[in-house]
């Protein structure tokens, strides 16, 4: 696109002019809704990304309100093992999903709140994700969540989890995502 010749204290009013339209501009209620990522996928194999996209539809599952899809990203058999107290629960995926108060009067979310690590061999694979939820907006428990994937006809699936959950000020000394 080529622009008319107005010379350049025109150009300077016009760009001022746009630049000050966006700042001013209200974001949209999608916007307004969704934080900013605490973690980059940037650097990563699309295979990588692909297996933190699958992770992150399961979680938008949980604040949607939406068993299908959550659903829609694992395999039904697959294992869980969540760590409560230092006691573990062990079920399958789909009772995972079952045990998700989806009832609850209040608004849920499961985040992701610190730059994943993820490992690849041929058609299996590993996240580790540090995560935050919360209820009506509130950090209710964090923790570290620990998923396994297969790759099934071209598609990566949960096949399993595995997490631990403790108060959002609990002092422990391994905070989500630390290495020891």
């Amino acid at each position: 696109m080529q622009l008319p010749n107005l010379g350049l204290y025109a150009l300077v009013i016009l760009l001022a002019k746009a630049t000050a339209m966006q700042v001013h501009s209200q974001p949209t209620d999608a916007a307004m809704s969704k934080p900013a990522k605490a973690y980059s996928t940037a650097g990563f194999t699309s295979d990588e990304r692909a297996i933190v996209k699958v992770a992150e539809n399961f979680l938008e599952g949980i604040g949607a309100r939406n068993k299908t899809l959550m659903l829609d990203q694992v395999l039904p058999s697959g294992g869980a093992t969540l760590l409560r107290n230092e006691v573990p629960i062990f079920t399958n995926l789909t009772g995972l999903i079952d045990r998700i108060p989806f009832d609850l009067p209040q608004s849920m979310e499961e985040r992701i709140s610190g730059q994943p690590v993820v490992r690849v061999d041929k058609d299996i694979a590993m996240l580790w994700t540090p995560y935050e939820f919360l209820i009506a907006g509130v950090i209710d428990h964090v923790g570290t969540d620990i998923w396994s994937f297969a790759k099934q006809n071209g598609r990566w699936l949960i096949s399993g989890v595995a997490d631990n959950s403790r108060a959002p000020d609990c002092d422990d000394g391994h905070a989500a995502g630390a290495q020891d």
